[in-house]
């Protein structure tokens, strides 16, 4: 049988276990509003009990260690709504930069420009010679190149803030990794003993979360306690090892860009998900797809107008004469020929004839004929591009169109992954997190706990006193 003071002993060691309890009780509380906090709990065990004659008696309460709430299929789930929302939260903000550059609203938009621009060339057709009327043509024509120009200079510019912000990211990428590094050092080294690191623990998630809504990854833990992050099948952490994005600039057309690997290889990384993902896709297709359709559509529209300009002739006879620069590349180069621009008498209305039977038109029809300006006029509602499809309208309906498509698809996209995301964390904190309510009815068990065990105490004190009375 035990002693008094073995009974004294299981006392106190009650008395240590709630009294950790509750310090891990008080530590959930104060942290209950801290970002990934995950609750903790004091995992009570039985001391070994002890063997006598009379029996097997219990030997009081050991708080064996500290568990720490997890629910790793939630956590691997968020990590990866956290990438998908990163990148559809990326691309939406380009998109709606794209908008802003076609969204002038009324008479100053490219469409208003370029109905402007066909309407001065059939009110010239009415009167040809007319110096007013030309001035008039030449006047909407700038008008309308320069939307083109002005465009596709803020879609230049869209690329080049979208580069920029991809430097950033993969900076934050590389502090993000380091700091998960820095982690997974101290977790191997205070977990080397038997005990968790609860709260490192909780701060690597929450890193890990930031570096998800980054770029894509697959998280995966060692014995050691530590984690290994891959990247496009590329380790960019690996324990207490991290390896650097490098960033390295390209040419790529008119513009320089900003190209991705990890340090040691060579290959370039495909970001399929997050933020990072995300703005490589905005600037490459999305932005990059825009660019390509209103250059082709300034090219179409110049060279089908200078095909039909050129063979007319102007107020002075001459022919072969271009209405807007030739060859252009792009929306950006797209400008009036320095014919046109230095003279408005250079403007070819008329059409001519073959004066000698030789198969070329050399003469023109004369004074008042407008054949030419006319058929320019027509190119309102002709096919203008090389495949025999396109409008000049169709051109910027169709841009238009998928503009409004890709923005409300990312929209939508960016709702749903948000509305998921949130979903899922609601879930992870239902679970893991502290509820405040439990806490507090777990307070009055530690209290009571503790106030009975201090009863204990104070009796067997006063047994031991009583004893020690009668043997004096």
């Amino acid at each position: 049988m035990g002693s008094l003071t073995d009974i004294l002993n299981i006392a106190r060691s009650a008395l240590a276990a709630n009294q950790q309890a509750m310090q891990v009780l008080g530590h959930n509380i104060a942290n209950a509003g801290t970002r990934g906090y995950s609750a903790q709990k004091v995992n009570f065990t039985s001391n070994s009990p002890l063997r006598t004659s009379q029996g097997i008696f219990g030997r009081g309460v050991n708080s064996q260690s500290i568990i720490r709430a997890e629910d790793k299929f939630l956590t691997q789930r968020i990590l990866f709504e956290s990438q998908s929302l990163g990148k559809w939260t990326a691309i939406k903000r380009a998109v709606s930069e794209i908008e802003l550059s076609f969204s002038d609203p009324g008479e100053n938009d490219l469409s208003a420009a370029i109905t402007n621009f066909f309407n001065a060339l059939e009110e010239l057709s009415i009167n040809p010679e007319n110096i007013a009327s030309r001035t008039n043509l030449v006047q909407r024509a700038e008008f309308m190149v320069s939307k083109f120009n002005s465009i596709a200079e803020l879609l230049v510019t869209s690329q080049i803030n979208i580069d920029r912000e991809i430097r950033s990211v993969a900076r934050q990428v590389n502090d993000l990794s380091a700091g998960i590094a820095n982690i997974n050092e101290l977790i191997t080294i205070s977990e080397a003993s038997g005990d968790m690191s609860n709260d490192l623990r909780d701060k690597r998630d929450v890193m890990l979360a930031d570096l998800a809504d980054l770029v894509s990854i697959r998280v995966t833990e060692k014995e050691s306690g530590g984690v290994i992050v891959s990247l496009d099948g590329n380790l960019i952490v690996d324990g207490n090892i991290k390896r650097e994005l490098v960033l390295t600039q390209k040419a790529s057309g008119d513009r320089s860009i900003t190209n991705i690997t990890v340090k040691g290889s060579s290959n370039t990384i495909k970001f399929e998900g997050g933020r990072l993902g995300g703005l490589l896709e905005a600037r490459d297709d999305y932005v990059g797809s825009y660019r390509s359709k209103l250059d082709l559509m300034a090219k179409d529209l110049s060279n089908k107008v200078n095909e039909i300009h050129s063979k007319g002739f102007d107020l002075d006879g001459n022919t072969g004469i271009n209405f807007f620069k030739s060859n252009i590349e792009s929306a950006r180069d797209m400008a009036l020929s320095s014919d046109v621009k230095s003279d408005v008498r250079k403007i070819a209305a008329a059409g001519g004839y073959d004066s000698n039977s030789d198969g070329t038109i050399d003469l023109s029809n004369g004074p008042g004929d407008n054949s030419v300006i006319r058929s320019i006029a027509g190119l309102r509602n002709s096919v203008i591009d090389s495949k025999g499809k396109s409008t000049i309208y169709d051109y910027y309906g169709d841009l238009l169109g998928a503009l409004a498509f890709d923005s409300k698809r990312a929209e939508d996209m960016q709702d749903i992954q948000k509305a998921l995301l949130n979903q899922l964390i609601n879930m992870k904190e239902s679970k893991v997190g502290v509820s405040l309510d439990e806490e507090l009815a777990k307070m009055i068990i530690y209290q009571n706990n503790y106030i009975a065990a201090t009863r204990i105490i104070n009796t067997i004190e006063k047994m031991l006193k009583s004893v020690l009375e009668m043997a004096g």
